[in-house]
């Protein structure tokens, strides 16, 4: 694998923590959310996790420069796994066999993209 493709995989990796993170951070900016522009401004977690998530997108485009897009942006999912595991770890959401499934599922797509651009 070379090394731009190598720093590809890398960014886009570190994008899927910055938008797990920023979906946390949202979500509970959200729970007390209420519809007023003071209200807004003065939601830090919700504020801090659209900052968050913006950097992820910055990261992601830096991804894409380096690489194929089809061989970056499957990548992308494993956000769905760190999502999962921070839900059930700091919010005490439950992960059911069919998520487990569900995540099984995703590390083998990953791995096969992978592989198939070691190849490439």
């Amino acid at each position: 694998m070379n090394k731009k493709l190598m720093y590809a995989i890398i960014l886009a990796i570190l994008c899927t923590f910055f938008t797990a993170l920023g979906q946390l951070l949202m979500k509970i900016g959200m729970s007390s959310f209420k519809l007023s522009l003071q209200a807004f401004i003065t939601n830090y977690a919700l504020l801090c996790g659209l900052l968050v998530y913006l950097v992820g997108g910055v990261v992601m485009i830096f991804a894409f420069k380096q690489a194929d897009l089809s061989l970056v942006y499957p990548f992308l999912s494993l956000s769905f796994i760190w999502v999962a595991l921070i839900s059930a770890f700091i919010l005490g959401e439950k992960i059911i066999l069919t998520h487990g499934l569900g995540i099984a599922i995703i590390i083998l797509g990953v791995y096969f993209v992978g592989r198939g651009a070691t190849h490439a």
